[in-house]
């Protein structure tokens, strides 16, 4: 499963940027949706997904061996349900749950590793997101052990810088201290993102369909380079083609191609 994990960001992605403040992305919504992207790693073949959509709401994203459900409450994804595909069925195998406040994410709930054995999920947890402004996030993480339903703070949390309708900068904080441990910076480009369209995409702050424009390097605050991604753009600014470099090399880890 972690290739749709990779690639969609699910649980618990937090991530950060530098983005163009100039020539960002129109808000407005031109219709342009990704109905299949196709990934092929390095000695791999191509992975292939296919995207549904009930107007500008998503339906579902599918690969060959995975599948996500998007649930809506009005105009807001309620949830999502990820499933393992084995043999033509679909196993479900985790649940994300949004809640919000004033038109903004407040809370995710999920559990994981659903089976016969654990029908309610071997593991369960939650992230609290706090507006201190409007461009700064503070996540908390809790972890609910199943056995005896007692629930526990994360050790760290999370403090993200959002601008331009991206995170800009995802700093680890210890919670006991309050000091920064380390941080992470991504640089964007100033184009649309594929899935920026997507109607409540943009509300789900921590994870990666929700920028409004494309990851150009993942780095350290160290200025240590993790990735870098290179693009290919069609006439409407939406890009076609992603070269992935894993560690900011030379050496191409993956392509990525969109088609709208």
């Amino acid at each position: 499963m972690k290739k749709i994990l990779c690639l969609f960001g699910a649980l618990a992605l937090l991530f950060s940027s530098c983005s163009s403040e100039e020539n960002s992305s129109p808000e407005a919504n031109d219709g342009t949706f990704p109905k299949s992207i196709i990934t092929t790693y390095s000695g791999s073949p191509a992975d292939t997904t296919f995207i549904t959509y009930k107007d500008d709401k998503i339906e579902s994203m599918t690969t060959k061996k995975n599948k996500i459900y998007f649930f809506y409450e009005g105009g807001l994804i309620q949830s999502k349900q990820y499933y393992e595909i084995v043999q033509g069925k679909e196993n479900k195998t985790t649940v994300v749950t949004y809640f919000y406040e004033n038109g903004k994410l407040a809370s995710s709930k999920f559990i994981s590793s659903i089976s016969i054995d654990y029908p309610n999920g071997k593991f369960a947890g939650r992230n609290v997101y706090t507006f201190v402004s409007d461009t700064l996030i503070k996540v908390q993480r809790f972890d609910t052990d199943q056995f005896t339903n007692i629930e526990k703070e994360s050790d760290t949390y999370n403090m993200l810088i959002y601008k331009n309708g991206n995170v800009i900068r995802n700093t680890t904080v210890n919670g006991k201290t309050a000091l920064d441990m380390y941080a992470q910076i991504y640089e964007y480009d100033n184009k649309n993102s594929p899935f920026k369209n997507i109607k409540g995409i943009n509300l789900l702050i921590a994870e990666e369909m929700s920028s409004s424009n494309n990851i150009l390097t993942i780095s350290s605050n160290t200025n240590f380079v993790y990735d870098k991604n290179t693009y290919e753009y069609n006439d409407e600014g939406y890009p076609s083609l992603k070269t992935y470099y894993k560690g900011g090399g030379e050496q191409v880890s993956s392509t990525t191609k969109y088609l709208y």
